[in-house]
């Protein structure tokens, strides 16, 4: 847009909303290759930043509304529009892909610890694969939402998402220096037994909610001369954590990095603050973000039929070896999936499917 000045705001963002549909798409390829390529590949950090930015992301869109309301009455209104849409997407992906989650959490008996751990990995962990973040994003939301209509400020709940967040970082890429304390085994031995690793689990997500909720409030943006350099350079000093981490035995999981929440926050400004920016003509925005939805619901699940079959038709090593087969493999079954049920949710018989995304 040579010669316009363009004026980034919150309402900018919004009537170019879009883009961040097609966002959303990319960014569940990037979580289908992060649960499908080994820990030490090159390009994982550029991976990682996917699950922060789908938390800000929704974070911010969520606080936009909240702002954007005229009433105490519809903002509890909206919040409770917002759990509904989220308990409905959960429980439709916990039935479709219940047989299989029967099968790999082993929950053959009808028992108090089979009903106990269901309810905990409910609310903490996971039940279905990958369905942690559901729930973190709808236990901080409500959360943040409520500390705030108790009149808690901004600036302590930032405060909390940091120290959790730290504490994610400790025990997933320094977990050696953690472990070292003394009593840390048996503190978070118990600590997982209950909640499930912190890093997948709600206290790695309100930090990113403070953010997505700050910009909300406040239309915090950078100039591109300013926001391009921080990109470069927190991005590089990413990278250097991710591989000494990775170097010196460090690491036990590569889900939390001190550089993370810097660099998903700035990508996310990046892309809102893009001009002009078209998504592809083959498909449109909404039907990204249907994708995006039931790609990250289904991936893991569909990894792992595939690995069963393939080892049932004795290719299961080979598909297990060559991690590119595996994710190759695992994307295209989810993108078929993603178009069979956009187009069937259309038909008067599967309208249910309108729930999966």
């Amino acid at each position: 847009m040579e010669g316009k000045k363009v004026v980034y705001s919150n309402e900018y963002i919004l009537q170019n909303g879009d883009r961040f549909d097609y966002l959303k798409f990319i960014l569940a390829i990037f979580i289908v290759a992060v649960h499908t390529v080994p820990m030490g590949l090159y390009l994982r950090p550029i991976l990682r930043i996917a699950v922060p930015i789908f938390f800000i992301m929704s974070s911010y869109f969520f606080f936009i509304k909240q702002k954007k309301s005229n009433s105490f009455e519809d903002c509890r209104h909206a919040m409770k529009g917002f759990a509904k849409r989220l308990l409905k997407l959960y429980f439709f992906w916990f039935v479709a892909l219940l047989p299989l989650t029967v099968y790999t959490n082993g929950w053959y008996s009808v028992s108090l610890d089979t009903l106990l751990n269901i309810i905990l990995g409910f609310l903490f962990g996971n039940t279905f694969k990958a369905s942690w973040y559901i729930m973190a994003l709808l236990l901080n939301i409500i959360f943040v939402w409520y500390a705030t209509t108790k009149k808690v400020s901004n600036v302590l709940l930032f405060i909390i998402g940091v120290l959790e967040y730290i504490g994610c970082c400790m025990v997933s890429s320094y977990y050696s220096l953690a472990a070292s304390l003394p009593g840390f085994d048996a503190f978070y031995n118990g600590y997982v037994r209950i909640f499930s690793e912190p890093y997948n689990s709600f206290p790695c997500a309100l930090l990113f909610i403070c953010i997505g909720k700050a910009m909300a409030e406040n239309s915090i943006f950078l100039s591109k001369n300013v926001l391009l350099p921080l990109v470069a350079v927190f991005f590089a000093l990413y990278f250097c954590e991710f591989y000494v981490t990775r170097h010196f035995g460090l690491a036990v999981a590569d889900d939390c990095f001190f550089t993370l929440p810097v660099v998903s926050t700035l990508c996310f400004m990046l892309v809102g603050q893009s001009v002009d920016w078209q998504g592809p003509k083959w498909r449109t925005a909404r039907d990204a973000r249907s994708c995006s939805t039931i790609i990250y619901c289904s991936h893991i699940s569909l990894a792992s039929v595939l690995v069963i079959v393939g080892f049932h038709l004795g290719y299961g090593g080979y598909i297990c070896e060559n991690y590119l087969v595996l994710f190759l493999m695992t994307l295209l079954a989810s993108l078929l999936l993603s178009f069979l049920i956009i187009r069937l949710e259309k038909t008067t018989h599967f309208k249910l499917l309108k729930y999966s995304h």
